[in-house]
């Protein structure tokens, strides 16, 4: 595993290029073995305020990680220019070796599936018409659904419990429901990739676990790459064993949670003092956090496009 130190100032963090595999990261999973998602040295922000800065990462087939950080650290900038929402300023994103700015957006689709922060739920739209949404990558024009798609809707639905539910609308459901709705329309699209950008905010602790253990699943049985933004460290080291820690633009570490969750290097991330628990086997087991040394600054991300 690949342990990265803070890089020197120079969508987070300057990270020479790896190739994550398995539950670490993913090995090649495009074609001719391209990488399933690549970043070559990336900037990207909002109203020319930078956010990231020269990222460059590679995540391909069978990855299944967690990508932490404080507030405004570039997380979700980091989700929003692999999924092409945001264009860089600076660099190259390819999806399975296919530049990003020479694909349609249903090209796109079929590669990479997106699950944003606090997504819309006061639809009033049925379950089963969320999922079929999903489906517009592989429709041209006004092409309804056909047996295919509604095959394909189904499927998604009963890979997350909601196929009993798909009469009822999206608006009366509870937010674990939702969740797991929004969760398969994404799966209809049978993208490589899931982003997700906080899949457990406003949740309880049982939907919480909930979708997790959703998420491990999908990527054990159909080989779904993951990428998800938590914050909750301890939720993330049950269930993950590969960590992205980003800082102030720069992605400042990489690896397992021996290499990721260390005292000093989330310290120095989150502006805190951080205890870092282990169990008789040397595994993190919880990550604890006392007062700020002192406020932190505020970023260009900011909360309003970065949690």
């Amino acid at each position: 595993m690949a342990r990265v130190a803070p890089a020197a100032a120079g969508t987070p963090g300057v990270w020479e290029m790896t190739r994550l595999t398995g539950s670490g990261g993913g090995g090649s999973d495009g074609h001719d073995g391209a990488p399933l998602i690549e970043m070559r040295d990336v900037d990207a922000g909002y109203g020319g305020a930078p956010v990231l800065r020269r990222v460059s990462l590679a995540l391909g087939g069978g990855s299944f990680t967690a990508l932490i950080g404080p507030n405004g650290g570039g997380k979700s900038t980091l989700l929003r220019t692999a999924s092409r929402m945001l264009r860089p300023s600076r660099g190259t994103v390819l999806l399975a070796g296919n530049d990003v700015r020479r694909m349609s957006q249903s090209g796109v689709a079929r590669i990479v599936g997106f699950v944003p922060q606090s997504p819309q739920t006061d639809l009033e739209f049925t379950v089963e018409d969320v999922v079929l949404m999903g489906r517009y990558p592989h429709l041209s024009g006004m092409q309804r659904p056909g047996p295919r798609d509604l095959a394909a809707a189904e499927e998604a639905m009963r890979a997350t419990a909601v196929l009993d539910l798909r009469h009822r609308r999206l608006a009366e459901l509870s937010g674990g429901e939702a969740q797991r709705a929004l969760i398969a329309r994404c799966l209809a699209q049978k993208p490589r990739l899931l982003l997700l950008d906080e899949p457990t905010s406003h949740l309880d602790l049982a939907y919480q676990v909930e979708i997790m253990a959703l998420l491990k699943r999908l990527n054990a049985t159909d080989g779904l790459s993951i990428l998800a933004v938590l914050h909750d460290l301890n939720l993330a080291t049950q269930f993950f064993s590969h960590f992205l820690l980003i800082s102030g633009g720069r992605i400042v570490s990489e690896g397992g949670a021996d290499d990721v969750l260390s005292p000093g290097l989330l310290g120095e991330a989150y502006g805190a003092d951080i205890d870092v628990l282990h169990d008789a086997a040397g595994g993190v087991i919880r990550v604890l956090a006392r007062p700020p040394r002192e406020p932190r600054a505020a970023t260009h991300g900011g909360d309003t496009h970065d949690g």
